[in-house]
């Protein structure tokens, strides 16, 4: 049975031993939110062997929180790991890109938490763009729209490097919070998209 955690020395989710220490060498008392990759089981690592906790019945926030980590590490180009203010940290590179006389990189990063008191799940997200220098030419289409908080559409953009095609990358919006949202209406939470970045924290 495979066994991982959350280490605060690594800052990220992690294979655990059998007494809940972290595979990179620190110490049980560094990890916590052990659970079981393969099936969502939680476990309780006391001074004694881990004690496996009964498995999170469908329809909690745990068991929100756990099935929308699974899917999106299923997913290629996502990081997900536990935060200390939220219950999830997202990321994705969509796009990296160095040439002659420029960089760029866009990345997108969302948090969310999962309520018990409201059962509602409380995300938000952000396209983040940044880089600098010359290109010889950008070629971008962005087709959007905003409904409340939420945006749908996709952009796509090429830049043009002194040797041709530096960048070309196609980014839709709704696509990672379309899971979050999914998963969380089959356990009965609401699904909330805050402006606030700290309306998704604790």
């Amino acid at each position: 049975m495979a066994i991982a955690g959350f280490c605060r020395q690594c800052g990220q989710n992690v294979w655990c031993d059998a007494q809940g220490n972290c595979a990179n060498g620190h110490p049980v008392s560094e990890v916590s939110n052990w659970y079981d990759p393969d099936t969502g089981q939680r476990f309780d690592f006391g001074m004694q062997a881990a004690q496996p906790q009964a498995t999170q019945a469908s329809g909690t926030g745990a068991a929100v929180v756990a099935e929308i980590a699974q899917a999106l590490l299923a997913k290629t180009g996502y990081t997900v790991t536990g935060g200390t203010s939220t219950d999830l940290v997202i990321g994705s590179e969509v796009a990296n890109a160095n040439w002659v006389t420029g960089k760029k990189k866009v990345t997108y990063s969302a948090i969310m938490k999962a309520e018990e008191s409201d059962r509602t799940v409380y995300w938000w997200e952000m396209l983040q763009e940044g880089g600098g220098g010359l290109s010889f030419g950008t070629m971008g289409v962005e087709s959007t729209s905003t409904f409340g908080t939420k945006r749908y559409g996709t952009k796509k953009e090429v830049v043009i490097g002194p040797g041709g095609v530096a960048m070309d990358y196609s980014w839709d919006y709704a696509a990672t919070r379309r899971l979050a949202e999914e998963i969380a209406a089959r356990h009965g939470f609401a699904f909330k998209v805050v402006l606030r970045k700290s309306s998704a924290e604790r």
